[in-house]
């Protein structure tokens, strides 16, 4: 299993370097037991609120969904 900590840093780092937002806020983070996956929640709006929400498997850190 994976620490939180670990799972926000590539969470953030995906979407700097993967999905082009410069400055992403950590809002929260969940972890779905049944699904064995972490989800990061991050605003990453400049002006205003953009919510995006990023899925993340416990065994490896690899993104498995971006919305």
């Amino acid at each position: 299993m994976m620490h939180p900590e670990e799972i926000v840093d590539k969470a953030l780092e995906f979407l700097k370097t993967k999905a082009g937002y410069l400055y992403p806020r950590l809002e929260g983070i969940t972890f779905d037991k049944t699904a064995s996956a972490w989800e990061v929640t991050v605003d990453v709006g400049v002006f205003s609120t953009s919510i995006k929400k990023v899925k993340l498997d416990d065994r490896d850190g690899r993104v498995i969904g971006f919305a």
